[in-house]
């Protein structure tokens, strides 16, 4: 259903709860992939809220649902660790308002009817996230009708399990998102200031004194006149020992070994596309060929120069169709062009449109918008009104007021069925056009000034590391590792080997980003247990593998003297 794909292009837009961030639940998901616990004597429990254990099956069974919803929604077999942190999280906030919130809210009296969550959905001001789901393509505005007509499917039992499932899981984050919204509301209606402290904050402003005062600049003074004794620095340390607090983190050294194609592989590559050349330029479906075999699918549509790239522009716009260009090497990739056809094409059209939608997902349903549609058609062509009979029937909110008019676009700014039919009628003509919205009764009112184009299949090769590379690179990084693995020892091989050491300071053990890596969760997780000079085995981050050292560990509480005696000096 066309409205569930616009859910799935916007997952995430809704967050889970509205009551602060906790910085545990990085910590608890690590602790759940590495199968270890935070208290052995209670190893089920991955922690308490508000008196509450929350139990190991409960955590995961909501993580295990919130990803399947996430991976429904992107098509995915697999999520990536950033997504699954961003997964923990929010359950960990659904939890803690279930928990923290959930009794306050029933002292209070504080629920969401049905009424209510209805009007979120379909009512006179949707939520922001509903509004963002429900949007007409044509017109790129939010539609009401849209809304009704996904939950009469819903209410119906006319959509699927997984459709059902993704829409009911929606429904409860806004259920608890209005939930936190009234607890809030309540809670700042509650707060004012009072006649008393207006008083007493206007008597202070009020108050003037006058102050006689002397002082003498600390640069006047000479540092060699003042001696500080450790003593003195260690009076000073325990004196304020509140200023020292610190949060547990650790600092790392880490070096390199980046994934990247060999020699060998950029040959490969470039023997796949020469082999394959003579194939692509005889294809009787170039298009076709490219969706088979290249690593980029086949574009249909038609490109103006200044939209293609060198040396696709100049070859597309003076070869004859047929012709084919290449290989050339261009973005890490070997590439083919063919020349399919070049021709004069629109730069915009101005259209309108009335859309007929099926009122339900049969077809009997579908058959009588289709007939509507088509008859539609029929008059407008005999020349009835096209304004009034657009703001009579058409289902598009958005243009129906302006008698269907849409403006002008430009080609691929409309879904592709309707865009190619704008872009191959006549002005003034008029024609049925289906698209996955229902049926569209679109005439074309003006031409914008024809521009020569030209329709092009690219059959791309990318230069990959192979698995052969990606072996030797491991190897290589692993037996870097094995051997060095002590803190002097992994030192002085960076220097004799000439290895660039890059650092990473201050990481704390909830990060869940190091600058200039791709997800280093693993590499935060194996920090958090080691000790100084620890050196890790081979860890991967995005096309890099990496050993690294513990350089530094600063436990969570006040800061050592020696640590911050610098600092006090």
């Amino acid at each position: 259903m066309a409205t569930l794909e616009k859910i799935r292009n916007r997952i995430g837009v809704l967050a889970a709860v509205l009551i602060g961030f906790s910085l545990l639940a990085f910590i608890l998901g690590d602790l759940l992939t590495s199968g270890q616990s935070i208290f052995r004597q209670s190893q089920m429990n991955v922690g308490v809220i508000n008196g509450n254990s929350i139990r190991y099956e409960e955590y995961n069974a909501l993580v295990e649902e919130m990803s399947n919803i996430y991976k429904a929604n992107t098509n995915s077999q697999a999520l990536d660790e950033t997504m699954m942190e961003n997964i923990r999280e929010q359950v960990w906030q659904q939890l803690l308002q279930e928990n923290v919130l959930g009794p306050e809210f029933k002292k209070l009296g504080i629920a969401v009817s049905s009424e209510e969550l209805y009007n979120m959905v379909a009512g006179p001001n949707p939520h922001p996230f509903v509004r963002q789901i429900f949007v007409n393509p044509q017109t790129r505005q939010f539609d009401p009708s849209f809304a009704i007509q996904f939950l009469k499917a819903f209410n119906a039992g006319e959509l699927s399990e997984e459709q059902a499932a993704q829409w009911k899981f929606y429904e409860n984050e806004l259920y608890r998102e209005k939930l936190a919204e009234k607890f809030n509301t309540l809670v700042a209606k509650g707060m004012y200031v009072t006649k008393l402290q207006t008083q007493e904050g206007y008597k202070e402003m009020s108050r003037l004194a006058n102050v006689r005062f002397i002082g003498k600049r600390y640069t006047e003074v000479s540092d060699s006149l003042i001696k500080i004794s450790d003593k003195d620095l260690r009076a000073y340390y325990n004196d304020h020992k509140a200023s020292f607090q610190q949060d547990a983190s650790f600092d790392l050294e880490y070096v390199s070994f980046d994934i990247v194609p060999s020699d060998a592989d950029f040959a490969a590559a470039q023997k796949w596309i020469n082999d394959i050349r003579n194939d692509f330029a005889a294809a009787d479906d170039p298009a076709g060929f490219v969706n088979a075999n290249s690593d980029e699918s086949y574009v249909d549509r038609y490109f103006k120069k200044e939209e293609l790239t060198p040396p696709v522009d100049s070859f597309a716009f003076a070869a004859k169709p047929g012709t084919t260009f290449g290989p050339f090497f261009t973005d890490n990739s070997f590439r083919l062009v063919r020349l399919i056809e070049t021709g004069l094409v629109p730069d915009s059209v101005k259209a309108r449109h009335i859309l007929i939608q099926p009122t339900a997902q049969t077809t009997e349903a579908v058959e009588k918008a289709k007939k509507l549609a088509d008859s539609l058609e029929q008059v407008i062509r005999k020349g009835a009104d096209f304004t009034s009979l657009a703001m009579r029937f058409s289902a598009d909110e958005g243009s129906k007021t302006k008698g269907g008019d849409l403006g002008w676009f430009t080609e691929g700014r409309m879904i592709k069925p309707f865009s190619d039919a704008a872009f191959s009628m006549q002005k003034n003509e008029v024609k049925v056009v289906e698209t996955q919205y229902g049926y569209h009764v679109l005439q074309v009112t003006d031409i914008g000034p024809k521009v020569k184009k030209a329709k092009i299949a690219q059959l791309v090769r990318r230069v990959e590391a192979s698995k052969e590379t990606y072996e030797r690179i491991y190897e290589q990084a692993n037996r870097f590792a094995f051997t060095n693995n002590t803190g002097e020892k992994f030192e002085k091989a960076v220097k004799e080997q000439n290895l660039v050491p890059r650092y990473a300071m201050s990481i704390k053990p909830t990060d869940t980003r190091i600058s200039g890596l791709e997800s280093p969760r693993e590499i935060i997780r194996w920090a958090m247990e080691a000790k100084v000079n620890d050196v890790s085995s081979v860890m991967q981050a995005g096309n890099r593998f990496i050993v690294a050292r513990v350089t530094a560990v600063r436990k969570a509480g006040i800061a050592p003297f020696e640590q911050v005696k610098p600092q006090i000096e």
